[in-house]
């Protein structure tokens, strides 16, 4: 039994959140349709358990509505009992396309289709009935389409999130496979999982309700801070990034990500005239799939992309804007609550007529805060980006020109140096200001003409 301090009614006492005795996650219920609902949230902490909750609740009232709630739990019940036992029983004996044949069958069946028969009327009688209504209405002929209907909005949001169907399957607590049906359309998430993808989509698109999955696509599209045009176009980075490093990169980003906001401007060498130092501006702000989008611009140049945080390095990866060309960086990650100056290493393709790859050291210092007006950080992203790109001696000292070109190969190393171009840990002058000072005159930010704050 739960004590009342562990149980919190809410919807007009409709909907129960409670934690049994010796138990540590919560459970919730209600009674619908004549009958009682019970599902555990499957977490222990009590205002995600209200979240869950509620979207459970409000997608059992839609199943309801529909006529579908009847019969849906007995049966889930036993397909789930039979999935169970299935896999047990026939393991190592059988391909796992057998136990996933049967999920897809079980799955498209216990949920009563929407039209003239309803799965409580069910009975043989009725079945050429209900075939014939299938063929006459194949758009609306059964929970096939709506599992359908469902991919392309699940496939939007995983866009919006930048995240895998692998990476959606280790948060969720589900088998990759399970993922997989629901994106191909084969099936719906059950109430329970729908409740639970809901939880995990509103953790990072703030608002978001389960009864946000009834829009169309261009409605959701809105909603998920993505343009309605990109609804069913182009890959997400979930499709190009493996699941480990985008789940990392998403936990990271919401523990520590307001520490890279703001803008920076960057120090590096240029490719196209030895001796020459450049200075672009940056801003990073969070995207709307809650991971960390950067916006760079040189001049007339402007590269766009995502920085990943992953243990003690960020990921950055993106394309510059005009002719797609590619950029990839490799960065130190800073201790504390505030990056002020980050290092690392630049692979890009040149901007000449063979597109020459070209690699080289570069240090970011931050220049400005975000206002939290996203208009007015664009318009002061577009002043800094107008600035003149080269380096002056006293925006660049020689210190920081010598730290960011060094010599490397057989020679170097035979005097204890680098072999190949590095920025190891122990030189980096990310990890704060007094190593930062070791370079000696390294110029601050605060005192260039190029500072916006």
């Amino acid at each position: 039994m739960a004590s009342n301090a562990n149980k919190h009614s809410s919807r007009g006492g409709k909907l129960h959140v409670y934690r049994r005795e010796n138990s540590g996650q919560w459970q919730c219920s209600t009674y619908l349709d004549g009958r009682n609902h019970r599902v555990s949230t499957k977490t222990a902490s009590l205002a995600l358990a209200k979240a869950f909750a509620r979207d459970w609740y409000l997608a059992l009232q839609r199943k309801s509505r529909a006529g579908a709630s009847k019969i849906e739990q007995p049966v889930r019940q036993a397909a789930a009992a039979y999935e169970r036992e299935d896999e047990i029983v026939t393991e190592g004996q059988r391909h796992p396309a057998h136990g996933h044949g049967h999920e897809d069958r079980l799955a498209l069946n216990h949920d009563p289709a929407p039209g003239p028969i309803n799965g409580s009327e069910t009975a043989p009688g009725v079945a050429p009935d209900y075939r014939a209504y299938r063929r006459q209405n194949p758009s609306t002929g059964g929970p096939g389409s709506v599992a359908r209907a469902f991919s392309e909005k699940l496939n939007l949001a995983l866009k919006a999130l930048s995240m895998s169907r692998g990476g959606l399957a280790l948060e969720m607590g589900v088998d990759k496979s399970n993922v997989g049906r629901w994106a191909r359309g084969s099936v719906r998430p059950s109430s329970e999982n729908l409740a639970r993808l809901t939880c995990l989509v509103a953790h990072r698109i703030a608002g978001f309700t389960v009864l946000d999955w009834e829009r169309d696509l261009a409605g959701l599209a809105e909603v998920l801070g993505l343009d309605p045009g990109v609804a069913g176009a182009g890959p997400s980075l979930g499709s190009v990034f493996h699941d480990k490093l985008l789940a990392e990169a998403a936990e990271a980003t919401v523990s520590r990500g307001a520490a890279f906001e703001g803008f920076f401007r960057s120090t590096r060498p240029f490719g196209g005239a030895p001796g020459v130092f450049l200075h672009d501006h940056m801003m990073v702000r969070r995207g709307p799939n809650g991971l960390l989008r950067f916006d760079l611009r040189c001049d007339r140049v402007r590269v766009d992309g995502w920085i990943l945080p992953q243990r003690n390095n960020l990921i950055v990866v993106g394309a510059e804007d005009s002719s797609g060309s590619p950029a990839f960086g490799i960065f130190n990650g800073p201790f504390g609550d505030r990056a002020d100056i980050i290092d690392g290493l630049l692979l890009a393709c040149a901007l000449d007529s063979s597109r020459t790859p070209t690699a080289c050291a570069v240090v970011f210092e931050r220049v400005g805060e975000l206002s939290g007006d996203a208009a007015a950080d664009d318009a002061r992203l577009d002043e800094l980006g107008q600035s003149d790109p080269v380096a002056t001696p006293d925006s660049a000292s020689e210190a920081l020109r010598a730290y960011l070109v060094r010599d490397v190969g057989p020679a170097q190393l035979a005097l204890g140096g680098d072999w190949l171009l590095r920025m190891p840990l122990e030189r980096s002058i990310s990890r704060g200001a007094g190593i930062a000072q070791r370079l000696g005159g390294f110029a601050r930010a605060s005192s260039s003409p190029c500072n916006g704050s």
